[in-house]
């Protein structure tokens, strides 16, 4: 993400600072609207009043819940006191606001991450399946089903989207250790051998090795 908006600015002496807050105070006054606040914010914030600056923040999107700018500046103060609910709070909101930015979202996916809230991490995901980000969503669905054993549920998703995106090797990849903890072992090598074919891997290659090895034991027995 990028940094604090509006931050340099707004630097410079104790003067500097006087005027400013004392300009966008009385702008406030007469205009009693968010974007005087916002901008008082940031003149706390450039001048080390972070406390003060999160608290007009805050009530910037009380008033107008749609300021992604404010937003955008609560989710790094938040992120520099390692606040991660208040920095899950205004991603959400960025992620609502911006469904098309996939910085919010891969960033409120690694916080969900740090806090294992997977249930959060899934409804994440699921809000992308169907947006132009849809590779990511279906992938990191993926690989949060099969960490939570749910393979089956993995195999529902990546089946349908390797058929619209069959040269996605990594979505290969995933859909054969989905099979490969089913025990579906010819359904886990046909997966793995398209994935290898897509992008020769050596950790992918050991897998079809396995499988063919397994394959060929049950084979034996039969």
């Amino acid at each position: 993400m990028k940094k604090l908006e509006q931050r340099s600015p707004h630097k410079g002496s104790k003067v500097t600072y006087y005027i400013l807050s004392f300009f966008w105070r009385s702008v406030y006054f007469w205009r009693r609207d968010t974007n005087s606040l916002y901008h008082l914010g940031n003149v706390y914030f450039a001048h080390g009043h972070l406390f003060k600056a999160t608290q007009l923040w805050n009530n910037v999107v009380l008033k107008d819940p749609s300021h992604s700018k404010a937003w955008h500046n609560l989710v790094q103060a938040a992120i520099s006191k390692e606040e991660w609910m208040q920095a899950t709070t205004g991603l959400s909101a960025l992620c609502r606001l911006h469904p098309d930015h996939l910085e919010y979202a891969t960033l409120y996916s690694q916080i969900l991450k740090k806090q294992n809230r997977t249930n959060d991490m899934e409804q994440l995901y699921l809000n992308y399946v169907d947006s132009v980000h849809k590779k990511w969503a279906i992938t990191e669905l993926a690989l949060l089903y099969i960490r939570t054993k749910k393979e089956q549920e993995a195999c529902l998703w990546l089946t349908p989207y390797l058929k619209e995106h069959p040269q996605d090797a990594y979505g290969w990849r995933l859909l054969g250790i989905s099979y490969m903890k089913l025990k579906k072992y010819p359904k886990a090598l046909g997966a793995l051998q398209e994935s290898y074919g897509l992008h020769a891997d050596t950790e992918v290659k050991s897998w079809i090795v396995k499988m063919n090895s397994r394959l060929e034991q049950l084979k034996n027995t039969n």
